[in-house]
């Protein structure tokens, strides 16, 4: 399989074979709002995404077939480093920590760890801690929830409600912390790389082969403790798998697209990379899943990104 990846800077790109490689990242006037600890800047730019679907040849041999779309993000945007902590979470969201494993508790091997990515939040509840932390920022709340059940603070909230905060509910327009977008989200995790991976799986993802072969019970672990992306980001692709903005659904039928915001209706949302407890098969870059809104589990955490 040939993976192609397409990158841009403003005023500079270099051809290379079959695509274009970002050379160097130069100042921008967004330079300072950049400097935000724990984000690192991510540059405006275009990639190649393969959208993998399941096929059968004329023989009855079943195939996965690999769509390719050209996508262009027209805004820079900061993305943190890491997942988000279980200690960032209980810092901002007053005490609770809804992790599955958060300590306490030997019967299911719970292990008591504030730098493990905090899990089992429902999306609705990411969404929750991007509008606390704007705040404490003094930044434009992303989003308007109504009409909620549960608790944000424990990370049950459910069917809330949800309007973006910008103009057109575009989330791309938000100034606050949000969830990223799928594209966003893949187009940083490839750094611009061109294979599945940015790396030797073992070297740069937690995922059930790690602990297989080391004997061990699959878990989170510390976030930042295997090898980033060029783009300095860490566990994209292992520890927990991480909720974006998008609505799951079929990539657009173009081959071109800007700035994708996702399928314009349907329940489920989509959830990105790969965990302790996946298969090393799916820990890729274009790997694309989702589930429901209100869905918890101790496999999906979450980081967040901000436009500027």
């Amino acid at each position: 399989m040939t993976f192609r990846i397409l990158i841009t800077a403003v005023g500079l790109s270099i051809l290379t074979g079959s695509f274009i490689s970002l050379n160097a990242l130069a100042d921008s006037p967004e330079a300072e709002a950049a400097k935000v600890e724990g984000f690192v800047r991510i540059p405006a730019g275009t990639f190649v995404r393969t959208n993998p679907q399941r096929g059968t040849t004329s023989e009855g041999v079943v195939t996965t077939l690999e769509n390719e779309q050209q996508v262009t993000l027209t805004r820079s945007f900061l993305l943190q480093t890491r997942e988000v902590t279980q200690q960032e979470w209980r810092e901002l969201m007053g005490g609770s920590n809804p992790s599955f494993f958060h300590g306490g508790d030997p019967l299911h091997q719970r292990h008591s760890c504030d730098d493990c990515p905090v899990e089992r939040v429902s999306w609705y509840s990411a969404l929750a801690f991007a509008n606390a932390m704007s705040e404490r920022d003094g930044l434009p709340q992303c989003y308007m929830l109504a009409g909620c059940m549960g608790s944000a603070e424990d990370g049950t909230l459910e069917d809330c409600f949800v309007w973006v905060n910008a103009a057109e509910l575009n989330p791309y327009d938000c100034t606050g912390y949000r969830l990223p977008t799928e594209a966003e989200w893949e187009y940083a995790a490839r750094a611009g790389t061109t294979g599945p991976q940015y790396g030797e799986l073992d070297e740069i993802a937690w995922q059930s082969r790690v602990f297989r072969s080391a004997g061990d019970h699959p878990r989170t672990k510390p976030v930042g403790q295997k090898a980033p992306n060029d783009w300095g980001l860490y566990d994209m692709l292992g520890n927990v798998k991480e909720w974006v903005w998008d609505r799951l659904g079929n990539y657009p039928s173009e081959e071109v697209t800007s700035d994708p915001q996702g399928a314009e209706s349907g329940r489920m949302r989509v959830y990105r990379g790969c965990s302790f407890d996946t298969h090393p098969h799916r820990c890729t870059a274009h790997y694309r899943a989702g589930t429901s809104r209100s869905h918890r589990a101790k496999d999906i955490g979450f980081r967040l990104a901000r436009t500027l």
